[in-house]
């Protein structure tokens, strides 16, 4: 009849609102799953990268700084070096030639010759050295020159004086330039002198033990020229006819006096 429902066969239930909102619902929780796994997936990932290379970064990062700090001793190190030696050299310069001579030199400048009106000018040589040289070998002759002239070097840097150069046995000093002292020059030089002629006699001759170095000296004061001759191994040098003199003073003082 109209109206019943067949018997056995369950009634369908025919599609409706509620049904689709279920479904809907049920992929959008699904899909939110996934988006949620995703993100823990990828923090989880980030992470194990994260723990894996910091280890790394950190020992690099150490090894940098390690090695920043082995190049900055390295480069102070090198740069005291490099400070002592350009001293060094400096001293050298300085021994060679005069401070402001040497300063002008350095600066790539030209240096003039320079007239003095009054200064005083020392020599003086070995008395016999000749025969002296000729009884011995030529490294025993450097070394009795170098222990005398060792001698003079320390005992002149007590006065006023400017070491000129030594030829063989001939040492010469100057006293008045490059730095000017007024009428002082003389004075120094007849103490240095004097000084000098009583530290010869404490030289030891090493190849002959009981002889006794005599030296033979000569002074004189007058105007000359200073200035630097040559480019390789440039020297300071003095001109003018108080330079001969004082070598003729020299040539014919008697020992261990000056004239």
């Amino acid at each position: 009849m109209p109206g019943l429902a067949m018997p056995g066969k369950a009634a369908e239930e025919p599609p409706g609102p509620g049904r689709d909102c279920s479904q809907e619902g049920q992929e959008k929780l699904h899909r939110k799953s996934r988006e949620i796994l995703s993100t823990v997936s990828l923090k989880i990932s980030l992470l194990v990268v994260a723990c894996l290379i910091y280890p790394i970064v950190l020992v690099s990062f150490k090894q940098m700084t390690d090695w920043i700090h082995n190049y900055a001793r390295n480069l102070k190190e090198k740069t005291e070096d490099l400070k002592r030696e350009r001293r060094l050299a400096e001293d050298l310069l300085h021994q060679m030639l005069p401070k402001s001579v040497a300063k002008q030199l350095r600066k790539c400048q030209r240096v003039e010759a320079e007239n003095y009106d009054q200064v005083t000018i020392f020599f003086s040589d070995i008395v016999g050295f000749t025969s002296i040289a000729a009884s011995c070998t030529p490294l025993q002759v450097v070394e009795m020159l170098n222990n005398l002239y060792v001698c003079f070097d320390t005992r002149i840097e007590s006065y006023d004086v400017y070491k000129v150069e030594t030829i063989g046995d001939a040492y010469m000093v100057v006293s008045g330039l490059p730095e000017r002292n007024g009428t002082r020059h003389a004075d120094e030089i007849a103490k240095m002198s004097l000084d000098l002629v009583a530290a010869v006699r404490q030289v030891v001759i090493p190849h002959m033990p009981a002889g006794r170095l005599e030296l033979r000296a000569g002074i004189h004061t007058g105007p000359c020229v200073a200035g630097v001759v040559g480019y390789k191994m440039p020297r300071y040098c003095l001109f003018g006819d108080t330079v001969n003199t004082a070598s003729r003073m020299e040539s014919t003082s008697l020992p261990d006096r000056f004239m």
